[in-house]
C-alpha cells in the first residue's frame, strides 16, 4: 500500500484555503447555561448553550470534547450527598474522546481536609462536609482509573505577609483564574488536533500526493 503525503503548508495547492492551524480567537467556546459564574475564555469568543454533559466544549467539537469543572465546594458535594448523581455524569463523560475534570483545589488542601463550607440542600444549611481526606482522594483515583483525566487547580494554603491564610473566597478567586487559563488552552489544543485530523483526511482524498511504498526488511544498520 502506498503512503499518502499531505502538503504541510496551508496554501500549497490546498483547495480548502483554510489556515493550517487555528488560533484561539478563531474558536467559539460553548459554556453550559448551568454554569452560574462562567469563565472568561478570551481571546476565544464564547456562547451560552445547553450541554447535556460537562460545562465546556466548542462549536464544531460538541461530539468530541467536554470539560467538567468543579469548584472546591462542588467537588465535596459530588463525593458526599450528590455522589450517585455525579457518578452518572462520569459515565456520560467517558463517551467523549477528549474529556477532563478540573477540580479547583490543591492536593495539599484535600490531603489536609481543609474543607470550605458547603450548602446541604436537604437540611437547607451551610456546613462542613462529613468526609475524610482519604475518602475524597480515593474518589479522584477511582475516576482516573475509569479513564477520566483529573487536574487539581489550586494553591497550597500559604500565609500572607501578616501570617494569615487566605479565606475561602480568596482561594476560590485564585482557583477560578487558573481554571480560565486551563480550560481555554485545553479547548484550543483539542480543537487544533481535531482540525488537523479532519483537514488531512479531506486533503488526502482531494490531493493524493503519492510516494513509493517502503519495502519491508531489516533496519539498515543491521544489513
Amino acid at each position: 500500500m502506498a503512503k499518502v503525503k499531505i502538503p504541510a503548508e496551508a496554501d500549497n495547492g490546498d483547495p480548502l484555503h483554510v489556515p493550517y492551524k487555528p488560533k484561539e480567537e478563531d474558536l467559539v467556546a460553548i459554556i453550559d447555561t448551568r454554569e452560574p459564574l462562567p469563565l472568561d475564555l478570551s481571546p476565544m469568543k464564547s456562547v451560552r448553550g445547553t450541554l447535556e454533559t460537562g460545562d465546556f466544549s466548542y462549536v464544531g467539537g460538541e461530539h468530541w470534547t467536554r470539560i467538567e469543572r468543579k469548584a472546591f465546594p462542588d467537588f465535596l458535594n459530588c463525593v458526599t450527598h450528590e455522589r450517585e448523581r455525579f457518578e452518572k455524569e462520569i459515565i456520560r463523560l467517558k463517551a467523549y474522546p477528549d474529556r477532563m475534570l478540573i477540580i479547583e483545589a490543591s492536593w495539599q488542601e484535600i490531603e489536609a481536609g481543609d474543607w470550605p463550607l458547603i450548602f446541604d440542600k436537604k437540611k437547607d444549611i451551610w456546613r462542613k462536609p462529613d468526609i475524610t481526606p482519604q475518602a475524597a482522594l480515593m474518589s479522584i483515583f477511582s475516576w482516573m482509573s475509569e479513564g477520566i483525566p483529573v487536574t487539581l487547580i489550586g494553591d497550597p494554603p500559604m500565609p500572607d505577609a501578616n501570617g494569615e491564610l487566605p479565606n475561602d473566597d480568596m482561594r476560590a478567586l485564585r482557583a477560578k483564574k487558573k481554571s480560565q487559563l486551563f480550560v481555554r488552552r485545553a479547548l484550543f489544543f483539542s480543537a487544533r488536533r481535531q482540525f488537523e485530523s479532519v483537514r488531512r483526511t479531506i486533503l488526502g482524498k482531494m490531493i493524493p500526493y503519492m510516494i513509493p511504498e517502503e519495502k519491508p526488511g531489516p533496519p539498515e544498520e543491521y544489513v
